[in-house]
């Protein structure tokens, strides 16, 4: 059951952030057209934006928002550290961000038009932003940024791992570069067309905000709901960390489950933290391409003792293992959860890469104890010098066999070198 919340979970992230995404898309592709023209801006996002508008595709946008939200939350609470990599804390430091930045936004917008009956365009947007509450273009212009690079963050640490992605990773680059900037020049051309709009007809924002039904009495109750709106934010946002809180405390209390790592260190496990999250929260490096997902298989060990306490791998982590061919023994540090003593030997260096994601179970080297013995002849040189070189071959092979013997008899191995001293 828990295998198969994980694999839902993973899906419904992904599937609420592209239908976000599509959605975000959309948007700024209309915002282009500012650079053009209002008329054609206007023109170009009834059409785009025509499918999100409607009941159903309200419906679906906003069922993707709270899915990926929740997620976000979920995913802080069942942490057992927060120490991550730079690039996984950027990804949810400014996804937590974003309802804030966008709330006056989507509620003067959608919301307002949904439940005052105002309806949006362009100049009133840009009434609102750059006249009446000039701080509210800058913090539109924050969001558009934080979005999109919380966006291609995702983006690029889901296709990392793709063999096709190197290919094609350009382009991506390319359009997610172009795409906000001539979305940004755009607002800020259409800003600056109705400050000039606004100081040559004196009736020009009265005209507009009539034709949207924007009232004194309806901006005070977007007001309000943008309050609201923070308040259960805010309160949302501080939910997972108090259950943190209640959870370490409880844990406090009882005496848990030790990891033992190959570098000789042992470490207490947090209860349901998986291995990777206990490496992390005790400073020892390991390797975690894509984040903790099971989809690069870089974090992969060897458990060395506890094996029978972890229950066999299924879900993502099974399909992960077979595509690599994992041998005996071997499972990701981000999928297992220890309840029992573990010990493990990680199998890829801490500073593997995407490349290394398609190396083949039992090809990663292992660690073994042996003996290197190093035998030499006690002044070969001198001897060698003494003797006739048909000598010096039969002493040397006298040698030799004697010492291959010896190597043999108990499971060695020997490599001759031609250096004598």
């Amino acid at each position: 059951m828990t295998a198969d919340f994980r694999i839902w979970r993973a899906r419904l992230r992904l599937t609420s952030g592209l239908v976000m995404l599509s959605f975000v898309i959309c948007h700024l592709t209309a915002h282009c057209l500012l650079l053009v023209s209002f008329e054609d801006a206007e023109a170009t996002r009834t059409v785009l934006m025509y499918p999100w508008r409607t009941s159903i595709g309200t419906a679906i946008l906003t069922t993707a928002f709270l899915v990926h939200y929740s997620n976000a939350l979920w995913s802080i609470y069942i942490r057992r550290s927060l120490r991550l990599s730079r690039w996984e804390l950027t990804q949810l430091t400014l996804g937590l961000c974003i309802p804030f930045l966008l709330m006056f936004h989507v509620v003067g917008t959608r919301i307002a038009e949904i439940t005052l009956d105002t309806t949006t365009y362009y100049n009133t947007v840009f009434i609102g932003q750059w006249l009446h509450r000039p701080w509210l273009g800058a913090v539109q212009m924050i969001a558009v940024v934080t979005v999109w690079v919380h966006a291609c963050i995702g983006i690029h640490y889901w296709l990392r791992t793709k063999r096709w992605y190197p290919t094609w990773q350009p382009l991506f680059f390319a359009y997610g570069l172009l795409l906000p900037a001539l979305a940004l020049a755009g607002y800020v051309t259409g800003g600056n067309q109705v400050l000039r709009e606004a100081r040559a007809d004196q009736d020009f924002v009265k005209s507009s905000l009539e034709d949207s039904n924007i009232t004194p009495q309806a901006a005070g109750a977007v007001d309000r709901m943008v309050y609201t709106g923070f308040g259960l934010t805010i309160g949302l946002m501080l939910l997972p960390f108090v259950g943190r809180g209640v959870r370490d405390w409880r844990y406090h209390r009882g005496k848990p489950p030790i990891l033992s790592h190959a570098n000789g260190r042992r470490m207490p496990l947090l209860p349901g933290a998986s291995v990777l999250e206990t490496l992390r929260a005790n400073g020892i490096a390991h390797a975690s391409v894509c984040g903790g997902r099971a989809r690069c298989t870089t974090c992969r060990v060897l458990v060395t003792k506890g094996l029978q306490h972890l229950p066999e791998a299924s879900g993502l982590e099974a399909k992960a293992l077979a595509r690599i061919g994992g041998t005996p023994g071997m499972r990701l540090a981000c999928q297992i959860r220890p309840t029992a003593d573990l010990a493990v030997m990680p199998l890829l260096a801490s500073d593997a890469t995407a490349a290394d994601c398609g190396i083949r179970g039992g090809l990663e080297g292992s660690e073994r104890p042996i003996t290197v013995v190093f035998v030499d002849l006690r002044a070969s040189t001198t001897l060698a010098e003494a003797k006739l070189p048909y000598d010096v071959l039969f002493i040397l092979n006298q040698f030799f066999h004697e010492m291959t013997q010896a190597l043999s008899a108990t499971n060695g191995h020997t490599r001759n070198s031609p250096a004598m001293g």
